[in-house]
């Protein structure tokens, strides 16, 4: 979703916002693809926390805080591939 900016937990699941504020959708689960989303690089790409950290802070979530930092941790270079 290139469009997202925000992902925020609320009393019934998740609720994503666009760039300009706007309200995506809510959501009863958040399925990620892959680490962007919650690893700090990013904030280099992006600027402002990542979006599931953001989401830790605003609503804590023991399991989810523990698995965002250990992925922190994890060292990544951005790759592209294509496919033929």
């Amino acid at each position: 979703m290139d469009d997202m900016l925000a992902a925020f937990r609320f009393e019934f699941g998740w609720r994503l916002y666009a760039k300009d504020s706007s309200c995506l959708g809510e959501y009863d689960w958040l399925a990620v693809a892959g680490s962007g989303v919650a690893h700090p690089r990013w904030s280099k790409a992006f600027g402002g926390p990542p979006p599931l950290v953001a989401a830790v802070e605003a609503e804590p979530d023991a399991k989810l805080k523990e698995s965002l930092e250990a992925l922190a941790g994890i060292d990544s270079n951005p790759v592209t591939t294509t496919l033929m």
